[in-house]
């Protein structure tokens, strides 16, 4: 059982798959948690094991399925309402059982491995970026390979990926080669029937460890990784009889990771709380039907909680436990905003030194102010209307003549300016043309005639346009440089402390940051790339650590973590590190929060609906946090001090419930 968004409704969807039948169920959800509607897909013969996906790019989330007595799997692609196409069938080993996908052979398309349990064999099948599959490579495990798991286990940016062998109670870990290959470099005794297994830094050191369920002794393997592509041996903890399924989460709000797993025998599912040592202390178990064969954690009701699902093999039902407990903090201040908001910026829009908030509303083609008090609140909502939909907002001062002015990317190619030409009201004065969708913008005073010059990110162009204005209104010539694949998000900088401007860009599909450092004379130097995590959808450069040198913060989307990246003086960053953060991570800014003298990250959760502020420590470790919900899709956050505090508090455009939220710092 596995869920997903598959009509776009931002409800969470499940699938359930049906070996009798051969055929998986779809159940579209409702926010209240309930799944009213039911529609049923034909698979290969035996389905065993599901994973959601979007293998093809197009946003869709898509399923796959192995097929335990068709020696293959099924790919079913998405339309986004609910539906799939046919089957296709790719050619596998005899009886696969797990499957995962990852990016294997870092080309972008996410590939596949299966385990075959009677051949004793793993298979690779690379993939296409148009959901399709290439044949498949085959390679040799244990015993009776089961379960599956992926993670950087050696530290070298390349995904490995390691194994469960039931026939001989072992653990292969297979260190990547980056072409779709392994090598077996290690194996490690594990309990008796080894079965579903997941890989998560456990004890806190950012190194990735493995959890195993053991079947037939009623326990779980922990193995802690040396980040070398070794572990250490295994220690073992109590679950309940026949563990046969195993997730990891942070399931109390304590942020450490625990344990969730499903014990088929006893019909419950056991929670092994985490104390961020390695250790699990306590266990706690539910009641959760007949036969529990799968669990899930996702907040099912959108109370921004975690909840469980469990599927029951033999009553043929799906139970979803609703979590009973709330330990978040409520926003203080709350507004409705038009149809679906995508942007925001603040500044003092009418001069009365009070921060003011003005957003982007796509569903509306129509920018709404709100005028700030001062206090914390915000005025009733000014609206003006804009010619086309756009994909990003920014603010600046063009002339330095105290009139904030707005600039938005528009998605008919082109990039609009709106002067602020009375203190309040716009109207548009500038219009260029871009590169094809362009997503985002800053300005910046780029050849040095006191006339701020416009940067945007050329999505479809896979670039970033410069464009030089001049103080009559015109542009003096458009320059283009290279980035990554579908740059989305860029910010500037003096990387390498020469008093030029640097930049950094997110590239979408790319799983990379694209750093271009400035020369002399207003041109980049080609791109230098960094690995990031999967989708980085929002950079920022701050500096994190004191040294006086800039930094990188990089929100992943697709694998939920947020990388940092340390700068040193020369414009070269160091290797990433990775935090794990809630689903869906959009966007990221920092501000010293609880006024420590140490710099904090918060981070949008577009899936989680949630704010999670990273609290900075002088070892860099982030393991201090606190979770803030937030109403539906949260999107935009920005930072400012709106009751004149002198407190950073923040603000947050939720999408999908047309609404703003300000939380205002009550750090004493």
């Amino acid at each position: 059982m596995v869920y997903g968004y598959f009509n776009n409704d931002n409800s969470r969807d499940l699938v359930v798959l049906n070996q009798d039948d051969n055929s998986v169920n779809i159940l579209l959800g409702k926010k209240d948690g309930n799944f009213p509607t039911e529609i049923t897909f034909i698979t290969g013969n035996t389905p065993f094991a599901l994973k959601v996906a979007d293998l093809n790019y197009d946003g869709v989330p898509d399923l796959a399925v192995t097929n335990e007595n068709s020696q293959s799997i099924s790919v079913l692609i998405g339309n986004a309402l609910g539906n799939f196409e046919s089957q296709t069938q790719y050619s596998v080993g005899n009886d696969p059982h797990a499957l995962i996908f990852d990016y294997f052979n870092n080309d972008t398309h996410l590939d596949a491995v299966v385990s075959n349990y009677y051949d004793s064999t793993i298979s690779m099948l690379l993939g296409n970026d148009d959901g399709t599959f290439q044949d498949q490579i085959v390679q040799a495990v244990g015993t009776q390979p089961s379960g599956l798991t992926s993670g950087d286990f050696n530290n070298d940016s390349i995904l490995d990926a390691a194994v469960t062998n039931q026939g001989d109670n072992t653990i292969n870990v297979l260190i990547s080669n980056g072409n779709g290959t392994f090598q077996v470099v290690g194996t490690y005794q594990i309990g008796n029937g080894s079965d579903s297994l997941v890989s998560h830094d456990f004890n806190n050191d950012e190194l990735l460890d493995l959890a195993v369920v053991n079947f037939y002794e009623t326990t779980v393997s922990i193995l802690l990784g040396n980040g070398d592509g070794t572990f250490q041996q295994s220690v073992y903890y109590q679950a309940g009889p026949s563990p046969n399924s195993i997730i990891s989460a942070d399931f109390n709000n304590d942020n450490q990771n625990d344990l969730i797993v499903a014990n088929w025998q006893a019909n419950t599912v056991s929670v092994l709380f985490g104390d961020g040592h390695g250790h699990f202390l306590t266990l706690a178990a539910y009641d959760a039907g007949n036969t529990t064969s799968s669990v899930i954690v996702a907040d099912f009701n959108n109370d921004n909680m975690l909840d469980l699902a469990v599927a029951d093999y033999t009553g043929e039902t799906i139970s979803v436990l609703i979590r009973w407990a709330n330990g978040s903090v409520q926003p203080k201040v709350q507004y409705a905003a038009g149809n679906q908001p995508r942007s925001m910026v603040t500044t003092d829009f009418n001069g009365d030194n009070n921060t003011d908030l003005i957003a982007a509303n796509l569903g509306d083609n129509n920018l709404m102010l709100m005028l700030g008090n001062g206090d914390g609140t915000l005025q009733g909502r000014l609206t003006y209307m804009i010619p086309q939909a756009s994909n990003s907002l920014a603010v600046g001062n063009m002339k330095n003549d105290n009139k904030s002015i707005l600039i938005l990317t528009n998605q008919n190619n082109t990039v609009e300016i709106l002067s602020n030409c009375s203190y309040g009201t716009f109207q548009t004065t500038l219009m260029f043309a871009t590169g094809r969708n362009p997503s985002s913008a800053l300005l910046y005073d780029f050849n040095n005639d006191k006339t701020l010059d416009l940067l945007v990110t050329n999505m479809n162009d896979n670039s970033v346009s410069v464009l030089l204005i001049l103080g009559n209104g015109t542009v003096q010539n458009e320059m283009k440089f290279q980035t990554g694949r579908k740059p989305i998000s860029l910010i500037s900088g003096d990387f390498n402390s020469d008093n030029k401007m640097d930049l950094a860009v997110t590239n979408y599909d790319g799983r990379n940051i694209s750093v271009l450092l400035g020369n002399e004379n207003r041109t980049f130097q080609p791109q230098t790339m960094y690995t990031s995590g999967i989708n980085p959808n929002c950079v920022i450069s701050v500096d994190l650590n004191n040294d006086g040198i800039l930094d990188l913060v990089v929100a992943n989307q697709g694998d939920n973590t947020v990388s940092i990246l340390l700068g040193n003086r020369n414009g070269i960053f160091q290797t990433q590190m990775k935090y794990n953060v809630g689903s869906g991570p959009s966007v990221v800014a920092t501000a010293d929060f609880n006024l420590d003298n140490k710099m904090d990250i918060a981070v949008v959760n577009q899936y989680s609906n949630n704010i999670d502020i990273m609290f900075g420590d002088k070892n860099m470790a982030f393991l201090t946090r606190q979770f803030f919900p937030t109403g539906i899709s949260p999107s935009i956050i920005l930072v400012d001090d709106f009751n004149n505090n002198e407190k950073p508090d923040l603000a947050v455009i939720n999408k999908l419930s047309n609404n703003l939220m300000i939380f205002l710092n009550s750090c004493p």
